[in-house]
C-alpha cells in the first residue's frame, strides 16, 4: 500500500506491505470507517515541511474522513520528518512497534489514545547544532491520549500528547558551534512521567511547568562532557518540588600534571564529588517566571572536595582571589537557598613546595556545616550570610 499527499507546504507519503482487513460496503458508501485489528509489516512515513516564507496564503481546506479504527499495529516501523521551515531539522526513527488501541477523527480533528511505541534508533539534528544519536539506544513511550486539530479555513494546527511514561536508554547529545563541541551528552537512562506535551507551550519553559505540575523525572543517569570538565549525574529524581540526587562528580578532563603544562602560573585543580543530594522547594515555576531559582533546602551528604596547587610555577600577581560572597555574585543564574546542610564531608588541599620539591596535604573530615541563606541576590537589596560547622583536621 502506498498513499501520497503533496500541498504548498507538505509532502506526506505513507508505504506498508500487505494489508488485510474486511470494509463494511455500507460504511465506505457512507465515507465513514470502522476498522479492528489491522497489522502493518515495515511501514514507512516521510514528511517533509518546507520554508512557507513568502507563500501566496491559501485557506487550509483539508480534511480527515471519519475514521474509527479499534486497534493498530506497526510492526518495525520507519519514520523520517525534515522541517525546511525556520529552524531546519531532520528526525529518523526507526522502529521495534508501535500500537495503538484507538484512532479517531472527523473533519478538523484526529485523536488517538493507548498507544505504546518502542523505538530502537535515533538520528536528529537542526540547524542550531543539536544532534541526537543513538547506534544501540532504546527509546519507549506510553501516550495515554493524543489529539492534533486543524483550525478551521486556515493553515495553522495544534497538536497535544499526554505521555504517560517516557523511558530513554543510551543516547548521546552533542550541541555543536562553529565548527567546535561545545558539550557532550552520554544519556545512560532516564524516564519521564505524566507529562503533557502542547505545541504551543513547548518554546516556552514557563508554559511546560505550568501545564505539568505533576510531573516526575526518575532514574537519570548521564556523563556530561565539555572541553574542560566532565560532570556525572547519577539516579537524578524530580517530583513535587523535591529533587533527588544519588550521586555528583565535576573532574577536569586533564590530569594534574597536564593541567599544570598548559600554564605558566599557579592554578587550582579541582575535583569535587558527592553522596546523596537532597534539594526541597524547588521552585520551577517561579524560576520559569521570574528567571529566579528559589529553594527551601539543600542536603549534600559526605561530599569530598581536594584542592592541588604546584607552587614551582610562577605566582601571578595582580590576581586577588575573590571571598565566598564575592564568587556567589558571579555565578549568572540568581540562586536563593534559604539553608544549606553538609553532612559528614571531606575537604583536602595538597600542594607542592618551590623550595623542597616535596609535596604535603592538610585534610579536615568528618565535617559538618550550614549555611544560612545561601544567595546571589536579596530582593531586598542586601547580602549576607551565616555559615557555622565542626571538622577534624588531620595532616
Amino acid at each position: 500500500m502506498r498513499f501520497d499527499q503533496n500541498t504548498q507546504q507538505s509532502d506526506l507519503s505513507f508505504e506498508s506491505g500487505e494489508i488485510k482487513f474486511k470494509p463494511d460496503i455500507n460504511q465506505l458508501l457512507q465515507k465513514k470507517y470502522v476498522i479492528s485489528d489491522i497489522p502493518l509489516e515495515s511501514p514507512t512515513v516521510k514528511y517533509t515541511r518546507r520554508n512557507t516564507e513568502g507563500a501566496s496564503g491559501k485557506k487550509n481546506t483539508a480534511a480527515f474522513p471519519h475514521i474509527d479504527i479499534n486497534s493498530l499495529a506497526l510492526v518495525k516501523p520507519s519514520i523520517v520528518i525534515d522541517d525546511m521551515g525556520d529552524k531546519k531539522m531532520h528526525l529518523d526513527l526507526q522502529g521495534d512497534e508501535i500500537k495503538i488501541k484507538s484512532i479517531k477523527s472527523e473533519s478538523k480533528r484526529l485523536d488517538a489514545g493507548g498507544m505504546a511505541a518502542a523505538f530502537n534508533s535515533i538520528q536528529y539534528k537542526n540547524e542550531a547544532g543539536v544532534q541526537l544519536e543513538s547506534d544501540n539506544g532504546k527509546i519507549e513511550a506510553f501516550v495515554d491520549a493524543a489529539h492534533y486539530k486543524i483550525e478551521k479555513d486556515t493553515m495553522e494546527s495544534r497538536w497535544q500528547v499526554l505521555i504517560g511514561r517516557l523511558s530513554v536508554h543510551n543516547i548521546q547529545y552533542k550541541k555543536i558551534r562553529h565548527d567546535s563541541l561545545l558539550v557532550k551528552v552520554n544519556i545512560n537512562s532516564f524516564a519521564v512521567n505524566d507529562f503533557l506535551a502542547k505545541e504551543k507551550s513547548m518554546k516556552s519553559f514557563e508554559h511546560i511547568v505550568r501545564d505539568n505540575p505533576h510531573f516526575h523525572l526518575n532514574n537519570a543517569t548521564a556523563a556530561i562532557n565539555t572541553p574542560v570538565t566532565n560532570f556525572y549525574v547519577r539516579d537524578l529524581e524530580y517530583k513535587n518540588k523535591n529533587l533527588f540526587l544519588d550521586s555528583l562528580a565535576v573532574i577536569p578532563v586533564v590530569s594534574f600534571e597536564e593541567f599544570n603544562a598548559q600554564t605558566a602560573f599557579q592554578r587550582d585543580y579541582i575535583r569535587l564529588r558527592s553522596r546523596n543530594i537532597r534539594a526541597t522547594g524547588v521552585d520551577l515555576l517561579r524560576y520559569a517566571s521570574e528567571k529566579k531559582l528559589f529553594i527551601e533546602n539543600l542536603m549534600i551528604s559526605e561530599p569530598v572536595l581536594n584542592v592541588s596547587k604546584d607552587k614551582r610555577l610562577v605566582f601571578e600577581t595582580g590576581v586577588i582571589k575573590p571571598l565566598p560572597s564575592r564568587m556567589m555574585k558571579k555565578v549568572s543564574l540568581p540562586v536563593f537557598i534559604d539553608t544549606v546542610n553538609i553532612d559528614g564531608g571531606y575537604v583536602s588541599y595538597t600542594e607542592t613546595s618551590e623550595k623542597t620539591n616535596k609535596t604535603g596535604t592538610i585534610s579536615f573530615n568528618k565535617l559538618n556545616a550550614w549555611i544560612h541563606p545561601l544567595k546571589n541576590f536579596d530582593p531586598r537589596g542586601g547580602f549576607s550570610y551565616a555559615f557555622g560547622g565542626e571538622a577534624v583536621r588531620t595532616l
